[in-house]
């Protein structure tokens, strides 16, 4: 995978993002088929994950 962003740190969250996502998917596939989170659902926990993080990096800069 290549993961990308405005800085370096973007690019590592989205490494670490990425690599859990994969994580939990290998875990679920145990149990048998995956089914995807709802496209709604996903959306909403993006805007929220997008700006709960934001500001976090805003802080910490």
């Amino acid at each position: 995978m290549i993961c990308t962003g405005r800085t370096r740190d973007e690019a590592r969250a989205v490494s670490l993002v990425t690599r859990k996502a994969c994580k939990a998917y290998l875990v679920a596939a145990q149990g048998g088929k995956p089914k995807p989170i709802n496209p709604l659902e996903a959306l909403l926990m993006r805007l929220v994950y997008k700006k709960t993080y934001s500001q976090l990096a805003e802080n910490n800069s």
